[in-house]
């Protein structure tokens, strides 16, 4: 068994992405993301994620637990009322869900992703 270590002072070098132009609802939001362990089968990801503001609709097909270290950002679920997540927020997102992940202030969170 191998152990991965969330050490924020030796990250790799992140990788640069942003929603696709066809989701984008506000803003201009950027991501970076570090990603710090793949599974041999490619279905488990784990790492940190950073975006700046802006706010996108998000279709999940996969699960993902998160948590939030820094900055601000309100979850919009269709037909539900939005979450605000901050430092110390901790959270699942199951495969289905449907909304708007909206970034208020430049938020840093933690991700394990399981497709």
């Amino acid at each position: 068994m191998s152990l991965i270590l969330f050490d924020r002072n030796a990250l790799p070098e992140p990788e640069t992405g942003a929603p696709a132009a066809e989701r984008v609802v506000s803003g201009d939001p950027r991501f970076l993301t570090w990603n710090l362990d793949t599974s041999e089968d490619e279905k488990t990801y784990a790492g940190f994620w950073q975006a700046t503001p802006g706010a996108w609709r998000v279709v999940y097909d996969e699960w993902e637990y998160c948590e939030i270290l820094e900055g601000v950002s309100i979850l919009h679920e269709d037909g539900k009322a939005p979450l605000r997540l901050e430092a110390g927020t901790r959270f699942v997102i199951s495969p289905g869900f449907t909304g708007v992940w909206e970034v208020v202030e430049t938020t840093l969170k933690t991700y394990v992703i399981r497709l």
